[in-house]
């Protein structure tokens, strides 16, 4: 019975110590049972991640997020048309087909 049937059959932890001479599948076996206490957070693109962003926000908190983002790049003024060219205004354009 393997440490994992184990734990899932009585719930207790067990302690498991692998010893052994090189080659043998110590740490092919650690890295199978460590794949099974880890999460595999699902990747997200740049867009999706974008729609996603600007999708519950009104027009005003894009913009004021559009002004946050030019600050942080230390651009303290700001024009329209490079607002209108942002990538925050021109997701939340295309989700409300304005473009």
């Amino acid at each position: 019975m393997s440490p994992t049937e184990t734990l899932s059959a009585n719930q207790n932890p067990v302690n498991v110590i692998y010893s052994g001479v090189a080659g043998t599948g110590k740490t092919y076996r650690l890295l199978q049972i460590a794949k099974q206490y880890s999460d595999c957070l699902p990747t997200i693109d740049h867009q999706m991640w974008l729609t996603q962003l600007v999708s519950e926000l009104s027009w005003r908190e894009v913009v004021c997020l559009i002004l946050l983002d030019k600050k942080t790049r230390q651009k303290d003024l700001v024009k329209v048309p490079e607002i209108v060219a942002h990538e925050f205004f021109v997701t939340k354009a295309a989700q409300n087909e304005r473009l």
